[in-house]
């Protein structure tokens, strides 16, 4: 691999982690020069990095601006969980039988617990239920389902950071991972797959179902709706 070609690599990956993590604002613009600055790369490299990323909607290019955050919409909240509900079934199904069941519902309890605590952690609930999902979905073994989930998680671990920024409870993302496991465990491919729909339908409720049934808001930044 040629250096340009790793630096293109590390600016487009951090650049991407930032922006997903919420550390680079919605609405904020960037430019070639702060990405290479940031990052450590040449300016082709950040180029080249802000045109992939605005390729697939996290950053969109500004005339006399350069390049801007992406807001999060409505919208893109409601087609994320639209995926999610067709995917995680499929992934929890075939993942049966191959998942270590056993470490997912450790690690679980191990979260749950650090919820009920004084020092819980609401970052930490994010990251945790990334990794639960993404296990399963790796597990699964179709490398192009867990490619997808992963892409899909990623913009929700975004989503979720923003809904911390307005007071909404992160801890609620793991409610209903152990029906999941239990399934999981039991070896009940139809059973994982019912539930881990079941929780899907449940987040998507939980999340946007109010906002998206009052008028005119599909479009609108997330943020807006705070106010």
């Amino acid at each position: 691999m040629s250096e340009r070609s790793s630096q293109l690599q590390l600016a487009t990956r951090r650049l991407r982690d930032d922006i997903l993590r919420g550390v680079l604002v919605p609405g904020s613009s960037i430019s070639e020069a702060a990405v290479a600055a940031r990052y450590g790369t040449g300016l082709a490299s950040a180029r080249s990095a802000l045109q992939r990323l605005s390729a697939v909607g996290l950053v969109e290019a500004r005339p006399r601006r350069g390049h801007v955050i992406s807001q999060v919409r409505v919208r893109d909240v409601r087609e994320v969980y639209e995926l999610r509900l067709a995917l995680e079934p499929l992934a929890a199904s075939l993942a049966t039988g191959r998942v270590d069941a056993a470490e997912l519902r450790r690690r679980e309890e191990a979260a749950l617990a650090a919820r009920q605590g004084h020092a819980a952690d609401p970052a930490a609930a994010i990251l945790h239920n990334r990794w639960f999902h993404g296990t399963i979905a790796r597990a699964a073994g179709n490398r192009r389902l867990a490619r997808q989930l992963d892409e899909l998680h990623g913009e929700m671990e975004r989503f979720a950071m923003i809904g911390l920024a307005l007071g909404r409870r992160a801890g609620s993302v793991l409610d209903q991972h152990l029906p999941i496991v239990e399934a999981l465990a039991a070896g009940q491919p139809e059973a994982a797959a019912t539930a881990a729909r079941a929780h899907v339908e449940t987040a998507m409720r939980d999340v946007i179902d109010v906002i998206v049934g009052r008028e005119g808001v599909l479009d609108r930044p997330i943020a807006e709706l705070a106010s």
